[in-house]
């Protein structure tokens, strides 16, 4: 889910999300906008209920398997969007991992935990790092 503050969700991010796509790296299995408007009433809206500019943008972004993000899903999610915000729902593929996935099951290996790490915690650990690093 990607939050676009004041309802500022134009399609911009389309190009780089495009990029990922063409070089098979991902996947687009849904996508979804919700916005959210001041009184906090939020609203799903499929990509031709998009204002023609974004969905346009958009438009070679969904999926083969639309639908998979159910109406109580994306209500779910945007419960916690702030009002006057939109949101962007996706739900990919990292396709980029396949033939690893692959090799580890085939030597008999098994995933026991993945786990994402925000960027904002990684850039300050590295930012502690490189200070540490100044410091020695």
């Amino acid at each position: 889910m990607i939050e676009f503050p004041d309802n500022r969700f134009n399609g911009e991010v389309a190009p780089r999300f495009f990029d990922l796509v063409d070089r098979e790296l991902i996947r687009v299995i849904d996508l979804v906008v919700v916005t959210k408007d001041a009184d906090g009433t939020a609203a799903v809206l499929e990509i031709e209920e998009l204002d023609d500019e974004v969905a346009e943008a958009l438009a070679r972004l969904t999926g083969d398997e639309d639908g998979l993000l159910s109406e109580a899903d994306l209500m779910e999610l945007a419960a916690e969007l702030p009002a006057n915000s939109t949101a962007m729902m996706v739900l990919f593929e990292n396709t980029w991992v396949a033939a690893f996935a692959t090799s580890v099951r085939e030597s008999g290996g098994r995933v026991v935990m993945s786990e994402r790490i925000p960027a904002p915690v990684v850039q300050e650990a590295r930012a502690l790092l490189l200070d540490a690093a100044a410091s020695a």
